[in-house]
């Protein structure tokens, strides 16, 4: 099955991250289930009779509410329940951490140490990244799901931890300097779970389940690996489409960066923990997951441009007139999830679906509105902080023709070869050694952008192109956040 190229929105751009904002007020007045009922049924009564979602609300850690939404299969229309098996994806960050910080707690380890001292392949240009760096993302290396994208993968279920890996700390690159810039990055929690299995001498997902969520009581969930526990189908994951909906299941077999297998009741045993701090949630590992990353130059990057989100250790933080909320998002394949807690009332809401791109951002707002009585916003401040939106227009005919030919990245190990067609739209065709046959695409709206990127829409691909006095394209870059400006030189040009 082809993945829909919005695979890479779980990677590029925060993606995974999506920081809730709620408006600070007094302490709630909690609503009665029949409230909390009705306004659930509204937000999400969509979702009904096609993928949906399972919803659950806890009030200072007592589970209030819990329903599901829609099917587990679409076919079958197996209802979703509050104990469906779900991928909650890049929300399995804060329990990679906290696999981290029970070896920590062991002696074993300790967050400041190099990671090199663990991973000693890694290149002495990534000698000074600290075990806290790949935690909070500040360690500047390329994310690895971006660097195979553009390598042409896009069934990421055919790409092994060791190639993922190798291509972590095999290869000598970064985006930026260690500690200078926060980027999201799924590559530094491979990095971790990697870290976990050589230092525990169990692989990530047994020690992970055994020491992190058999304690929290989340017996009937676990990890991804080639190597799944029987405890149960997990739903089928959908992405809707202009053609129509379609299963999508092509997401990678092992753990780290996402992989956590789990439902809204065993969730909710988690988020009792932190209310009452206990376990692995104890105070002192809580104020580390809870601390913001800093830095040791400019203000993280986001997605806006504005500076009113904060990344903790595997969780989003923010701080808004008094109000906080720790929160994650997560989305790959045909899966999307959301949780946010607010440790100054205990108020949890959680969600899990089985539909990519089920706006649970917006959904969550609706249910906000239930508990602080006014509507979900950011800040004036953060609203005029936001740029402007960038002008873009259709390419020039002239610049695309220009751009006809073949193109290698030395770093990518891969060739694209652009042509125009004849609608002036333009078929990209990408050959690198990770994919059995070139991955041919057809892009009809081609953008210049205000900063002079050549934008195929829709996809996450920009160049930058490099021209020669003749006014042919000798070079171009790709753009990207999470990865290098990866260079391409031409290597024939078009008759």
């Amino acid at each position: 099955m082809k993945l829909n190229p919005n695979i890479l929105a779980g990677c590029i751009l925060l993606l995974s991250l999506a920081i809730t904002v709620i408006p600070a007020s007094a302490a709630p007045h909690w609503p009665s289930v029949e409230q909390i009922r009705n306004v659930v049924d509204e937000t999400f009564f969509d979702l009904a009779n096609g993928p949906g979602c399972a919803v659950g609300i806890q009030h200072e850690g007592n589970t209030i509410f819990t329903k599901g939404f829609g099917y587990t299969d679409v076919e079958s229309k197996d209802p979703i329940t509050d104990t469906t098996l779900f991928n909650i994806a890049s929300m399995s960050k804060q329990f990679t951490v906290l696999a981290i910080l029970k070896l920590q707690s062991q002696g074993l380890l300790s967050v400041n140490d190099p990671v090199k001292k663990f991973i000693p392949e890694i290149t002495e240009s990534h000698s000074s990244i600290q075990i806290s760096d790949l935690i909070h993302h500040t360690s500047g290396l390329m994310d690895y799901l971006g660097y195979f994208w553009f390598a042409g993968i896009r069934d990421f279920s055919q790409l092994s931890r060791e190639t993922a890996l190798h291509a972590m700390f095999g290869e000598s690159i970064q985006v930026s300097a260690t500690g200078r810039h926060w980027a999201y990055n799924n590559g530094g929690y491979l990095l971790l779970a990697e870290i976990v299995t050589r230092v525990s001498g169990q692989n990530f997902e047994n020690f992970a389940r055994k020491n992190v969520l058999l304690p929290f009581a989340m017996d009937n969930s676990y990890f991804r690996s080639l190597d799944d526990p029987d405890l149960g189908p997990i739903a089928h994951g959908y992405v809707q489409t202009p053609n129509g909906l379609i299963e999508q299941t092509d997401t990678v077999n092992y753990s780290g960066d996402g992989g956590l297998i789990t439902n809204i009741q065993q969730f909710l045993k988690y988020t009792a923990a932190m209310h009452s701090n206990r376990g692995l949630w104890n105070k002192k590992n809580a104020e580390f997951i809870t601390t913001p990353a800093k830095l040791d130059g400019p203000e993280m990057f986001s997605e806006t441009g504005t500076l009113d989100t904060t990344y903790g250790g595997g969780l989003g933080l923010q701080q808004l007139n008094g109000h906080l909320a720790y929160t994650h998002t997560g989305g790959i394949a045909g899966y999307n999830s959301n949780f946010a807690y607010f440790p100054d009332n205990g108020l949890a809401i959680v969600a899990f679906c089985n539909l990519r791109h089920a706006n649970l951002k917006q959904r969550f707002e609706k249910v906000y509105e239930l508990y602080f009585n006014q509507t979900t916003s950011k800040t004036k401040n953060s609203e005029q902080s936001r740029p402007p939106e960038n002008q873009e227009q259709l390419a020039p005919a002239l610049l695309l023709t220009s751009l006809e030919g073949q193109y290698s990245s030395e770093q990518l190990r891969t060739i694209y070869e652009f042509k125009v067609n004849e609608k002036g739209g333009v078929i990209l065709s990408i050959s690198s050694p990770f994919i059995p046959k070139p991955l041919v695409q057809e892009f009809s709206k081609i953008l210049l952008t205000a900063d002079g990127l050549i934008a195929l829409t829709p996809s996450f691909i920009r160049v930058r192109v490099m021209l020669t006095e003749s006014g042919k394209v000798k070079t171009f870059k790709l753009v990207s956040p999470i990865t290098p400006a990866f260079e391409f030189q031409r290597i024939t040009h078009h008759k």
